[in-house]
C-alpha cells in the first residue's frame, strides 16, 4: 500500500471514528434539557475541533508525500539536452525505429517495446507533436524507462502517481465528508487497488491500480 494509500485509509476511518463518537453522546436524565442541550453541543464542538485538526494533518502528510514523491522521480526522469551526442541519438532513434513503427499503427508502448534510453528521449522529444496528446507519450515512456532503470522503477512510478493519487485522497475525503463512508470505502479500493489486509478476497476483474489512475497521470519530464 502506498503511503497516500494509507493516508485516505486513515481520513475514511478517521470520519467512521468521528461519526462514531457524534452519536455516543448520552443525554444525561438528571440534567435539564437546557443543560443536555449545552452538554451535547459541548460534546460535538470538542469532536469536530478533534477531527478537524487531525483530518488537517493528515491533508498536510498527503500534500508533502505527493511533494516528495515527485521530487524523487524528477531525479530519475530528466534527458540531457546539453549533451550533442545523446540529440542526436535520439533523434536518430526516433527517426528509424520510434516513428516507423508508429506510422505501421503500433502504439507508443508497442513502439518502445524493447527500446534503448535514446529511444525513450526520442520519443520523450518529439513523440507528443507526431500524436497529438502527450498524455499517453509521459505514459508509455515513463513504462518504458521503468523498466530501463529498475533500481529506481518505484520511485519513478511513485513519482507519476503522485498527484492522482492526491486527487483521490481528496475526493475520497470529499465523499467520506457527505457522511458516505461505504462509497468513500469503494472509492479508494478503485482508486489505489485493494488493501493488503483484502487482497487476498479480490477477483481478477478487480481494476489494477494503474488502470484505475490511467487516465489521470500526466507525467511531466524536465530537461536539464
Amino acid at each position: 500500500m502506498s503511503k497516500l494509500a494509507e493516508l485516505t485509509r486513515q481520513a475514511v476511518a478517521l470520519r467512521k471514528e468521528r461519526d462514531a463518537e457524534l452519536r455516543a453522546f448520552a443525554r444525561d436524565p438528571q440534567a435539564s434539557d437546557i443543560e443536555n442541550a449545552y452538554l451535547e453541543e459541548k460534546h460535538q464542538k470538542a469532536v469536530e475541533e478533534r477531527y478537524t485538526q487531525r483530518l488537517a494533518e493528515l491533508r498536510d502528510d498527503a500534500e508533502r508525500t505527493t511533494a516528495e514523491a515527485k521530487t524523487k522521480a524528477e531525479r530519475h526522469m530528466t534527458f540531457d539536452t546539453t549533451d550533442a551526442a545523446a540529440l542526436i541519438r535520439s533523434e536518430q532513434a526516433w527517426t528509424h525505429i520510434v516513428r516507423p513503427a508508429l506510422e505501421k499503427g503500433r502504439t507508443l508502448d508497442q513502439a518502445l517495446a524493447g527500446a534503448d534510453e535514446d529511444a525513450v528521449f526520442g520519443a520523450h522529444r518529439f513523440a507528443a507533436a507526431f500524436i497529438g496528446d502527450s498524455a499517453p507519450v509521459s505514459r508509455a515512456v515513463t513504462a518504458r524507462l521503468s523498466e530501463l532503470r529498475p533500481d529506481v522503477a518505484e520511485e519513478i512510478r511513485a513519482g507519476v502517481d503522485a498527484d492522482a493519487q492526491l486527487s483521490a485522497f481528496e475526493q475520497t475525503l470529499s465523499t467520506a465528508s457527505r457522511g458516505d463512508t461505504l462509497e468513500a470505502a469503494i472509492g479508494m479500493q478503485y482508486a489505489f487497488g485493494p488493501s493488503d489486509e483484502t487482497e487476498a478476497d479480490e477477483s481478477d476483474n478487480t481494476p489494477t491500480q494503474g488502470e484505475s489512475l490511467a487516465t489521470a497521470l500526466g507525467a511531466r519530464y524536465h530537461a536539464v
